[in-house]
């Protein structure tokens, strides 16, 4: 570029009013502008757009004005110019006469109409498609950038509560950009020549400042001195772009990489927040993660909490920026090193135990190296065919991060601005020291109390693991689940599972323009466990949409030493589980001692740990999961999709001991597809857990009693149908898509099931328009037996007309009380409900597993209102509600004359509430990450906060529970 001769003009300005003109246009769905579903024909609305102007800076051939833009609300037709004041698309005033934004219009010199700085002020300043917006005034729905949040110039600093928007210093500080509306951002790049003003921290505070010497010069039209070059950089700042200066190529390429770190800073994150301890301290510190649609890109980033609020303040690291190198706007980092793709520890298995192996092209198995040594555009599932195309080992290379692929002709793979694939539904979890709390009680005769008398008890293993090494697990769609170092978010390994090797899943998401391949995308489970004659630390995890399987993995003792070695990973892969038969496995489709089981669908956080009767044995549950409308998978069309089942798998070997039917149920379901997560309980305090209780997509809730010492006498009940009977109108209105909790009914002395109805899935789960949804409280009666339990046997399946019905008003703040309807209570009440059907809130649902607060037998009910199919009006709204877990209702304080009612609330937020955390000292409970702003920097309405708060501090402290408790104590 830089040896290209030049000649003729420099239309800057006319080339930018071209520029700014064209995102007028409503030119529909292309390849250019795309959305997300292509076939709807729709643009995003929330579309970010960008302009990189390179040119020496003198600009001339004229300066003509901008052809009038669409109508704008103060219904200038014209040029914005920056002398006057006028009224933004978003309401607020840009009034010259403000101190705080001097930096826009002091000038110096003679006036000239119109300034290349006028020119993208007017495309920043204008709603460029008012369309997307004609039906409904006040949704502007580009997100609000604003890093910079500081107010040392001006001294008014930004009141708690309120939106930093409102606050001039912010709005107007080059550095953030506020803007909600269609506009223009612009990034000018000059080739190293300098202007009249130094480009320097001084003179631009002196600047924005707008009180001493330093003016924007106007620069004269018909020469080419520094005044022009100023403009230019006055330009792209005034449009809250940058300008950047290249004297050579290689300072081109980093100014280019700069705007390119810029431009992907203004992403959200899509995880709740995960925390280092459940007690908030000065020193506490949360995990989220997230991912960028542009090119499915992700990040986790370790953030700094407020000890007060649990509000995120800051970000310490950010594990992509570490694996990539270059610029990191989360942390304002520049010229990081990337990881060497050589160095990283990649691990990976044939899906047998005690297979683990490096992920590199010669240690994979013949049968690994076909899946991956082909063209991922000729792969057909529904025929059965796919075509070799000789990159496998390159494939490879470029799943370890080598991005020389990127960019060649042949083989071409997937571009990437990071390394890290996108972190969608795979929230972070936090390990560190053992926190189980088994008190080594176990049974005589038992192996943990064997053990225990023998000395290897779990006290001791607590006491041998305190100082283990803190790691953050987090999966995501590259294909891997990632173990990052807690304290400096460097990668520690990563394990890539069989199965999405397997199901060619990771080979598609190398695709050139492929678009997004789910692979490994869910929450891992982490849970202390006593295999094998030891005590260990094991995670178990699902794949969602990447695959029909499930992994476990020994994080007994996470890597520490930077000279680990793949190989001495060997042992942390302990087995896979999916739908079909690994190498070795002569077990009988979905039979006793088999590890793979057809029957098993996407699993969907479908996985559970238990400790059973039958051999003493530690099980994982794994729910037979989905077969969404999005899979491409021919199985999806057999008849084991139509039906329902619990598998229940050995932890300490992986093969399968028994499938549960929910067909073989005494009750008769009208259906059964799509079964939730299973919660287990122990009812008799021994240690072993007697129950598992799951609901699905159908809305039935199914009761396994595991508490038989054979497999054999294993049984199931439908224990409550949602539909008929007073319920939902048919069959699947109101799934049961998480898994439930189990707490105290105080009155029988009996365990209650809670759980809440609707799903958030797949693309067809974003519209408002679904049949009303609730939140349920299900009494347990026990095992169905015609002769030891005929109560059960009547009560089962429980009728919604046998439900106490409790009744939600939402106030104009929307501040949520909760109060007893005026339905008829039955004779025989059997549980509750609350119906989600506040009329202003279409379409919420369940958004989570109620969370538990024990010692007060109340539960904290999560909700999610989405507001359609449109990605740029996504899901940003949650409700939260504290109820009692016994009947539904709300906390009454006895000491009051008219006590409140109040439950909680629903809030905008950038990402789903997270779990209730304590603050240090006892008493109140904040929820990590529910901040004060909305998605887009608005502030939440107070009286909600303020509702949620005390709503919380009637719940007891949460950080000393333990892993097994009396459900009726």
């Amino acid at each position: 570029m830089f040896n290209i001769p030049a000649n003729n003009g420099t239309p800057n300005v006319a080339a930018s009013v071209r520029t700014g003109n064209y995102f007028t246009n409503a030119t529909g769905a292309s390849d250019t502008n795309p959305y997300w579903d292509r076939d709807l024909n729709r643009e995003l609305s929330c579309r970010q757009n960008f302009h990189i102007n390179m040119s020496d800076g003198f600009w001339n051939s004229g300066n003509p004005a901008p052809t009038p833009v669409r109508a704008v609300p103060t219904g200038d037709q014209g040029l914005r110019y920056l002398d006057t004041g006028l009224t933004l698309p978003d309401g607020r005033d840009y009034d010259t006469g403000d101190a705080e934004n001097k930096f826009f219009n002091r000038f110096s010199g003679t006036q000239i109409e119109p300034t290349l700085a006028d020119v993208m002020f007017h495309y920043w300043a204008s709603d460029l498609r008012p369309d997307f917006t004609a039906n409904d005034a006040t949704k502007l729905k580009v997100p609000a950038f604003i890093p910079d949040r500081s107010t040392n110039l001006f001294g008014t600093a930004v009141a708690p509560g309120t939106d930093a928007r409102d606050n001039k210093e912010i709005y107007w500080n080059p550095a953030n950009d506020p803007a909600t509306w269609s506009h223009l951002v612009n990034f000018n790049i000059s080739f190293g020549l300098d202007g009249t003003l130094p480009q320097t921290p001084g003179i631009y505070t002196a600047l924005r400042e707008g009180t001493g010497t330093w003016k924007w010069p106007y620069p004269v039209v018909d020469s080419d001195d520094g005044r022009k070059l100023d403009d230019f950089w006055h330009a792209a700042l005034v449009s809250r772009g940058r300008f950047l200066s290249a004297k050579n190529p290689e300072e081109l390429i980093t100014a280019l990489q700069e705007i390119i770190a810029s431009i992907i800073a203004r992403r959200g994150a899509s995880t709740a927040v995960s925390v280092s301890l459940p007690i908030i301290t000065d020193g506490t510190t949360g995990y989220t993660a997230g991912y960028d649609t542009t090119d499915w890109s992700g990040f986790v980033t370790r953030n700094r909490l407020d000890p007060l609020t649990g509000e995120r303040i800051g970000v310490i690291w950010d594990a992509a920026c570490i694996l990539t190198g270059g610029s990191c706007p989360s942390t304002a980092q520049t010229g990081l090193t990337p990881r060497d793709p050589d160095s990283r520890v990649l691990i990976t298995s044939s899906g047998t135990p005690g297979t683990g192996t490096p992920f590199r092209w010669s240690s994979l198995t013949t049968a690994q190296q076909a899946r991956l040594n082909v063209d991922p555009t000729s792969i057909r599932l529904d025929l059965g065919t796919w075509t070799a195309d000789a990159y496998g080992s390159q494939r490879v290379q470029y799943l370890r991060g080598d991005r020389t692929n990127e960019t060649t002709a042949t083989p071409r793979f997937r571009q990437r601005s990071s390394v890290l694939g996108a972190v969608i539904r795979g929230q972070p979890v936090y390990v560190s020291s053992p926190t189980a709390g088994f008190p080594d009680t176990f049974p005589i005769g038992s192996p943990e109390r064997t053990a225990s008398d023998a000395g290897n008890s779990y006290a001791a293993y607590q006491v041998d693991n305190r100082a283990r090494a803190p790691t953050v697990y987090v999966a995501s769609n590259d294909g891997m689940l990632h173990a990052f170092d807690g304290a400096n978010g460097k990668e520690r390994f990563a394990y890539v599972p069989n199965t999405v090797i397997e199901n060619f899943r990771l080979t598609r998401s190398t695709q050139f323009e492929g678009g997004f391949t789910p692979t490994a995308d869910d929450k891992p489970l982490v849970s202390d466990v006593f295999l094998n004659s030891e005590w260990k630390t094991v995670l178990l995890s699902s794949l969602r949409l990447g695959g029909r399987g499930v992994y476990l993995l020994d994080i007994t003792n996470p890597p520490t030493s930077a000279s680990t070695t793949e190989n001495d990973l060997a042992a942390v892969p302990l087995w896979e589980f999916s739908n079909v038969a690994p190498p070795g496995d002569l077990g009988a489709d979905c039979a006793a001692g088999s590890r793979h089981c057809s029957s098993l669908g996407y699993t969907y956080e479908s996985v559970n740990i238990a400790r059973i009767n039958y051999g003493h044995k530690w099980v994982a549950l794994v729910s037979s999961g989905y077969f969404p409308t999005e899979s491409t998978d021919p199985a999806s069309l057999s008849s084991k999709a139509n039906q329902t089942s619990l598998l229940v798998i050995d932890l300490a070997t992986g093969q399968l001991i028994r499938e549960i039917l929910t067909s073989s149920a005494p009750q008769a379901a009208t259906q059964s597809f799509g079964l939730s997560q299973a919660i287990v309980m122990d009812i008799s305090t021994d240690f072993i857990d007697d129950v598992a209780i799951a609901g699905d997509l159908a809305g039935n809730l199914w009761r396994f009693d595991l508490s038989g010492a054979s497999p054999s006498d294993w049984k199931v009940d439908l224990m409550f149908k949602t539909y008929g009977a007073g319920g939902a109108a048919a069959v699947g209105d109101q799934p049961i898509a998480s898994a439930p909790t189990v707490m105290a009914d105080s009155t029988r002395r009996e365990p209650i099931i809670v759980f809440g109805t609707g799903k958030f899935i797949g693309l067809p789960d974003r519209s408002a328009a679904i049949p009303q949804q609730s939140f349920y409280g299900i009494e347990d009666y026990g095992t169905c037996d015609a002769v030891n339990n005929v109560t059960a046997c009547a009560a089962y399946p429980i009728k919604p007309n046998e439900l106490i019905v409790q009744k939600i008003t939402q106030a104009g703040n929307a501040v949520r009380t909760v109060t007893a309807s005026t339905e008829p209570v039955p004779t025989t009440p059997r549980g509750w409900r609350i119906r989600l059907n506040v009329p202003v809130e279409p379409g919420e649902r369940s958004l989570d597993s109620p969370f538990p607060f024990y010692s007060s037998n109340q539960v904290l009910l999560r909700s999610i209102i989405p507001k359609g199919v449109d990605p740029c009006d996504p899901g940003a709204r949650y409700g939260l509600m504290v109820v009692n877990a016994a009947d539904g209702s709300a906390y009454v304080d006895p000491t009051e004359s008219s006590p409140a009612r109040i439950v909680g609330g629903v809030v905008a937020s950038s990402t789903p509430p997270g779990d209730p955390i304590t603050l240090r000292g006892g008493g109140n409970v904040v929820i990590a990450g529910l901040t004060e702003r909305d998605g887009t920097g608005g502030v939440v309405n107070q009286a909600v906060i303020n509702a949620i708060t005390e709503s919380l501090s009637r719940a007891d402290d949460i950080w000393h529970r333990g892993a097994w408790r009396d459900v009726l104590r």
